[in-house]
């Protein structure tokens, strides 16, 4: 998967969009996806087809699930 839309992620990261903001962060946190860091950017895998391409989708769209450890989940 692969989009490119500077233009709708510019205004989810601004103040019009706080719900869609919500629902992306939601997307990015709430998984049991894992990722595995190869070169520069994380792959995802995941036991459910559907979690990996909802996960991947709200990467595309800027929040990138990064990892997850027992304490903590880190999205950029």
């Amino acid at each position: 998967l692969h989009m490119s839309a500077p233009s709708l992620v510019d205004r989810l990261r601004g103040q019009q969009c706080p719900l869609s903001r919500h629902f992306l962060t939601a997307l990015a946190l709430c998984h049991t996806v894992t990722a595995e860091w190869k070169e520069v950017s994380p792959v995802y895998q995941a036991t459910s087809p559907d979690e990996e391409a909802l996960v991947g989708a709200a990467r595309e769209l800027g929040w990138v699930f990064l990892c997850r450890t027992r304490d903590f989940i880190e999205v950029s």
